[in-house]
């Protein structure tokens, strides 16, 4: 199911939220309305989380149903939290730590910012549990930022060049398509918190942009 929403009348749901096929991850003093609307459309539990006591929640943590990345301001508390529902939890700091935007994932594999050091993506691959390599998206440094990936489908910046979807493709082992979000925003993993079942999305995508969700995410099947 797809639900057009805000986030605190904000249009990029991917800065706050992150989901999985297993649960979303949602930050604390939302509206019974957006929890709601994360249940409907995603069909899984949702988890009021903080890292680093703020609400992007989404741009601050990339994850798979094997773990979870996140920034290297978490605190002890929160990281006990994350480990309590049965996370794995790596840190990532640096360039890398907005792990949201520099982390494009799913079950299968991970594409990480050009700019993480090896032994980030040594963290990266051990906490996810997938093959992992860098690479870019419509030439963006930021994959995850510029791409929205479920364990289902892909939709890619509309500048993805033939060999950055192949990488997509090919090692996250899913069909991609390119296209827009939010009235023509390019950063479609900004703009969309989705998993297999369904995707919440802001209120001006146009009509043709959610039939190009549907189908890029295989929702029409």
């Amino acid at each position: 199911m797809l639900i057009q929403t805000e986030f605190q009348g904000r249009e990029s749901l991917g800065v706050y939220c992150r989901s999985t096929d297993d649960r979303c991850l949602i930050p604390p003093n939302v509206s019974d309305s957006i929890l709601e609307e994360a249940e409907d459309a995603l069909e899984v539990p949702v988890d009021t989380v903080t890292v680093g006591g703020t609400s992007i929640l989404g741009a601050l943590t990339a994850m798979n149903s094997n773990g979870i990345l996140v920034a290297d301001i978490i605190s002890e508390r929160e990281r006990t939290r994350l480990e309590d529902a049965g996370l794995a939890v790596g840190e990532l700091g640096g360039v890398v730590n907005a792990a949201g935007n520099a982390v494009l994932c799913n079950d299968h594999g991970a594409i990480v910012d050009p700019r993480c050091p090896s032994d980030l993506l040594d963290t990266i691959e051990e906490t996810l549990d997938v093959p992992v390599e860098i690479g870019t998206v419509g030439g963006v440094r930021t994959p995850a930022a510029a791409s929205l990936v479920t364990n289902e489908g892909a939709l890619v910046h509309p500048k993805a060049t033939e060999a950055e979807i192949a990488t997509v493709e090919e090692l996250l082992d899913v069909a991609s398509m390119p296209g827009t979000v939010n009235h023509g925003s390019p950063y479609v993993g900004s703009g969309v918190v989705a998993n297999s079942h369904g995707a919440l999305i802001g209120t001006t995508t146009t009509g043709p942009e959610l039939n190009r969700l549907e189908d890029a995410l295989g929702y029409l099947d």
